[in-house]
């Protein structure tokens, strides 16, 4: 069954609207009494019948609820330095798929691109896409430019423990596991200054790095995202 993202999945009756409705109508060529898998992106999924259309609504009903639990507050959060033009749209659409919970654009000194609000909105739209295509129940939390020193700030308040992709690091390493949940800092292209570095170790972080090459910053993201969430 399809995938559809719907801010309000109640009460039972539920109409679909605009860029959703459009997707049904004029590319799925949704019908009355086919079946919906209806996404609030907060956990909850509805199972849901079509039961009528109009040019620009769909009309539904909820048949059954479920709760899909989501990872506990701050168990990952990727802090990374955002990429320029569409790099940056694709990095969240594939971080979304690994199911990483909290994204944050992390404004570095050698950050270059500085993402607005309505940049923000289309990243939030790209990762409702992604939670789509995945099967993801819940959306990531994107948030916008933060400054380096904040984010350090905010692990400490949350328990995290700090990892560093950092090319310095000399080799790679096994961030040592830990039920806290985890801050993962990617720098931009210029990579992160001395200062940066010894700010994040004197925070008690651990340093990886990608043993054969220098990866980009949305590869880096994507690569080290993924062993996190994997590791125990």
């Amino acid at each position: 069954m399809h995938w559809t993202f719907v801010e309000q999945l109640r009460p039972d009756q539920i109409e679909i609207t605009e860029g959703e409705a459009h997707h049904l109508l004029h590319v799925l060529r949704i019908k009355p009494q086919q079946m919906l898998v209806l996404f609030n992106g907060r956990g909850e999924i509805a199972d849901a019948i079509v039961e009528s259309t109009s040019r620009r609504s769909v009309f539904c009903r909820v048949v059954q609820r479920r709760e899909v639990p989501g990872l506990p507050e701050g168990w990952l959060t990727v802090a990374v330095s955002p990429p320029k033009g569409d790099r940056l749209r694709w990095m969240i659409e594939k971080l979304t798929e690994l199911g990483v919970p909290r994204i944050t654009l992390l404004g570095c000194e050698r950050t270059v691109a500085e993402p607005g609000e309505t940049k923000l909105e289309k990243l939030r739209g790209t990762a409702a896409a992604a939670c789509k295509q995945s099967r993801q129940a819940w959306l990531p939390d994107i948030q916008p430019l933060t400054n380096f020193g904040q984010v350090l700030v905010e692990a400490g308040q949350l328990g995290q423990k700090i990892v560093l992709a950092h090319p310095a690091a000399g080799r790679i390493h096994e961030p040592t596991p830990g039920g806290t949940g985890r801050l993962l800092l990617i720098g931009p292209e210029g990579g992160f200054t001395d200062t940066e570095v010894t700010a994040a170790l004197a925070a008690g972080a651990e340093q990886l790095h990608w043993p054969r090459s220098i990866l980009r910053t949305e590869t880096a993201a994507i690569v080290f995202a993924g062993r996190l969430l994997i590791s125990p």
